[in-house]
């Protein structure tokens, strides 16, 4: 934009949708901006299904403008180009939300669900590439102390069943009262981290396993990971904190889903990476009220503002956490007094 455009020049490219539509990374790109240069967003066309280069949005950008909040969206739907407003809800570098022209305000007012920062939405356990390792598809119970777990990688193996958890599958959510079909094994600390090799050699099993293993774990990717794996603890893995052990848990399917499904789950169950998100808290009545509010249609309607449903961007954890105010932000007159 900077080096190739002349001064009111406009600029058609063709692009990656997500650049508008997810979190992370891609929130620095929409303050379009190049050093000093700012460029304005005028029109996006959404390709929807149809393949263009394997890439799935055009979208026109005058150059050294300031980016105005509402656009016009065009989106190919069976042959025709429909016409949405789109903007981003809550600040300016916010993915963009697809609204018909009627209801571009229909958001301006959404009240946010206040929880305490605690209980920030997560996403669940991720062993960084070792699913074999740490995943499980049977289990035994041998007694208090043990049992019998296996999987195609590892056949049985005895461990000490205080460090197995239930993983959540896509069947527990369809049934009011879910049995296991899958098993983690998180060498953690209730505190959230991760066992010292002192603590693990206590447990000769639980350290005869991780060692038969030790080459695996050691070649995991991941810069997060890496940091982990410098300081010793080669058998770490990512999505686990102290909130993985709170006794509740409000669950949705963030992976893949087209409807928003937020259900609770009591006990030791964990949710699986990217394929489940979760909000923990320690009370049954406070999972119950954030279970509701979340469960008002306003909240899918928001998820499906983003015109991502069906994708692995469903309602992430970055999704939800724009719709979600932190009680201990908000001081009281006795705080401050």
């Amino acid at each position: 934009m900077k080096d190739f455009l002349k001064q009111n020049g406009e600029a058609i490219l063709f692009l990656p949708l997500s650049l508008f539509q997810n979190d992370g990374a891609n929130s620095s790109f929409r303050a379009y901006r190049s050093g000093e240069v700012n460029f304005r967003l005028a029109t996006i066309f959404d390709f929807n299904d149809i393949d263009v280069f394997s890439i799935n949005s055009l979208w026109i950008m005058p150059f050294d403008q300031e980016s105005k909040n509402l656009l016009p969206y065009f989106r190919n739907e069976n042959g025709h180009w429909k016409k949405y407003d789109a903007k981003p809800l809550f600040h300016e570098t916010d993915p963009l939300s697809i609204m018909r022209v009627d209801e571009s305000h229909r958001f301006d007012k959404i009240e946010p669900i206040v929880i305490k920062k605690e209980s920030a939405p997560r996403q669940g356990v991720n062993s960084c590439g070792a699913n074999e390792v740490f995943f499980f598809g049977k289990l035994e119970v041998i007694n208090t102390d043990f049992v019998l777990v296996s999987n195609k990688h590892s056949g049985e193996i005895f461990l000490p069943a205080k460090f197995i958890f239930p993983l959540l599958t896509s069947e527990a959510f369809t049934t009011e009262n879910p049995t296991p079909s899958k098993w983690v094994l998180m060498p953690y600390q209730h505190n959230g981290k991760p066992l010292e090799w002192s603590e693990i050699q206590q447990y000769p099993e639980l350290m005869r396993y991780l060692e038969t293993n030790k080459d695996i774990l050691q070649r995991r990717k991941g810069l997060m990971l890496h940091a982990k794996l410098r300081h010793g603890y080669w058998w770490a893995m990512l999505g686990i904190g102290k909130y993985s052990y709170f006794p509740y848990k409000v669950v949705w399917e963030a992976y893949g889903k087209t409807k928003f499904n937020p259900t609770i789950f009591h006990g030791n169950w964990q949710a699986n990476k990217s394929l489940q998100a979760f909000i923990p808290v320690r009370t049954f009545a406070e999972a119950q009220r954030i279970q509701a509010e979340l469960a008002a249609p306003r909240i899918e309607d928001f998820l499906r503002s983003f015109r991502m449903e069906g994708t692995m961007n469903w309602a992430q954890p970055g999704k939800l956490k724009k719709l979600i105010r932190y009680a201990d932000d908000a001081l009281t007159d006795a705080d401050c007094k």
